[in-house]
């Protein structure tokens, strides 16, 4: 028996092979096996049903509520003064700190090589699916999956019920059939995976994001609030430096408090 044409991995058992000019496969692959490896494919899109079949958004309710709070201003009290009846200008710590924080998103995005297209927008709403596939059910999602990731496969079988049929006459050992199953049991599975990998590390990006929002923000007013303590250090040292200054004066002179007081209102007069 002399071997014609070799397609696939011996170990899969679907080697073809000619005898007489006619091809066979050995072992061949059967419903039973492909409705199995579809059930593997079925419990995936379950266990990750939170990342394709779940709307997000990039919206930070937890920040907004704290900043401006009366615990804001406990743990950042120069923040708070400094941003006290800015919370209807866009132009706030609030807002600086949600446009870091999409210029980080999206510098994340670039590294891992991940489109920013795969946030499907839901109408005009800020409300977004991470693939094309969402949908009510799983059983919809595995048929959207087959014709996205080989739609030029799957004229000779179906999915009915998690179950792998035959279309009308044809017969599992017919050619145009086993290249389905084949790709069922061999590929269909690891496409799926492939196919969520981004959604699933832009899916655990946002929530553990959006789980930590507050955790975020309070780091970014930490760097505020240290340079206003500064500001402030400085400036009681500019004033303490300048009132001494004032002392050696009047003691110099010999000068009245009441003349003092005289003296500091008629310099603010002037200064104004």
């Amino acid at each position: 028996m002399k071997i014609k044409n070799r397609n696939y991995d011996l170990k899969a058992g679907s080697i073809l092979i000619g005898n007489d000019g006619e091809y066979r496969r050995i072992n061949m692959y059967t419903l039973k096996q492909a409705s199995d490896s579809l059930k593997n494919v079925a419990e995936y899109l379950k266990a990750n049903e939170g990342v394709w079949n779940e709307p997000r958004d990039l919206k930070l309710h937890d920040v907004s509520y704290y900043f401006l709070s009366d615990e804001m201003k406990k743990d950042f009290p120069l923040c708070y003064e400094k941003q006290e009846g800015t919370e209807y200008s866009d132009n706030n710590m609030f807002g600086w700190f949600l446009n870091d924080s999409g210029m980080f998103f999206d510098e994340w995005l670039s590294e891992e090589g991940i489109d920013n297209s795969i946030m499907c927008y839901i109408g005009r709403t800020s409300k977004f699916y991470l693939t094309d596939i969402y949908n009510d059910s799983i059983s919809n999602a595995i048929a959207e999956l087959m014709y996205k990731l080989n739609s030029s496969m799957f004229n000779f079988t179906d999915v009915v019920n998690f179950e792998i049929i035959a279309y009308g006459e044809f017969k599992e050992s017919d050619e145009e059939v086993q290249n389905e199953l084949e790709y069922i049991c061999k590929d269909f599975y690891n496409d799926t995976v492939d196919f969520l990998s981004d959604a699933i590390k832009v899916a655990e990006y946002i929530d553990s994001f959006k789980k930590n929002q507050v955790k975020y923000f309070k780091e970014f007013l930490e760097n505020y609030e240290e340079e206003y303590q500064e500001e402030f250090k400085q400036a009681v040292e500019t004033y303490n430096t300048a009132q001494n200054n004032v002392n050696v004066v009047q003691d110099k002179y010999k000068i009245s408090d009441s003349d003092m007081e005289s003296l500091k209102e008629n310099f603010n007069i002037i200064a104004k």
